[in-house]
């Protein structure tokens, strides 16, 4: 369920284990084959809202990382992409071996994805599609039945920005036809291991139009949000608010913001403009 907030800115998982034998593996000193003995994972992947949210989003995959625990860190074993009808996906694991997994969909890019410690996920600002990820779940692969807990859950916000003006007091002004605006604290990479984001500033035109209106995604953050305009004629810098514009809330997962600006007010400019 998502949450919408308006705002007036001021200055996966069952897990259970089949054993067997397999050969084609390490040779032993007497120059004989060893059998490994495996594990078939089944894991049943589960969300924590939104029935037909996939659908309705037109997200159709899915991708699970399994990665090995070493002494020193972890090495990716398999990503393993599926469409999203599939609600159980098995692997098979040499026996005794200690694995962690996560599972996402919506992602634009996910890089860095050799090791557990690196990997991390980008979403398009602009896409109008939510980013769907598991916690990370340490197991082991061995001969009892491990239950665990893998729920998918949306990743992020959606913050909408629009003038308090009337459509018509924004036609009657031809100080300006674009404005720039520059939000602080957005997310648009997450870092699975930690939990979390990588904190930018974004960047959007929005012209007369449009209205004035503009929208981004940005995965949630824990500094609170501001933001700054800078307003042009064609290409040139007429105007811009006198210091950062505090947004007045940090951006939460599943929440919608609607950021409603009094863009011709003369406490949000340098220059006050004339009547």
């Amino acid at each position: 369920m998502k949450h919408l907030v308006k705002l007036l800115v001021l200055p996966l998982l069952l897990c259970c284990c089949a054993c067997s034998s397999e050969n084609g593996d390490p040779w032993n000193m007497d120059g004989q084959q060893e059998q490994v003995e495996k594990c078939m994972v089944r894991m049943s992947l589960t969300r924590a809202d939104g029935e037909n949210a996939f659908a309705e989003e037109g997200i159709s995959e899915i991708t699970i990382f399994v990665y090995h625990q070493l002494r020193t860190g972890t090495e990716l074993l398999e990503a393993r992409t599926v469409n999203t009808d599939n609600s159980t996906i098995q692997f098979e694991l040499p026996l005794g071996e200690t694995y962690q997994t996560f599972v996402v969909a919506g992602a634009a890019s996910v890089t860095n994805n050799e090791t557990l410690e690196t990997v991390q996920l980008h979403l398009d600002p602009a896409q109008q599609q939510d980013v769907w990820l598991s916690g990370v779940v340490r197991f082991a692969s061995d001969k009892s039945v491990s239950n665990l807990n893998l729920t998918m859950r949306r990743m992020v916000a959606q913050v909408s920005f629009a003038p308090l003006e009337t459509t018509k007091e924004l036609a009657a002004r031809s100080e300006f036809d674009n404005l720039q605006l520059t939000f602080t604290n957005v997310a648009t990479t997450w870092q699975v291991k930690t939990g979390l984001p990588m904190v930018e500033d974004l960047k959007l035109t929005t012209t007369a139009a449009e209205g004035y209106h503009s929208s981004f995604r940005t995965f949630a953050t824990g500094e609170n949000a501001g933001m700054s305009i800078d307003y042009l004629k064609g290409d040139m810098v007429v105007n811009s608010s006198p210091s950062l514009l505090e947004v007045g809330t940090k951006y939460e997962t599943s929440h919608s913001y609607e950021l409603l600006v009094p863009i011709t007010n003369s406490d949000y400019v340098t220059k006050p403009f004339t009547d």
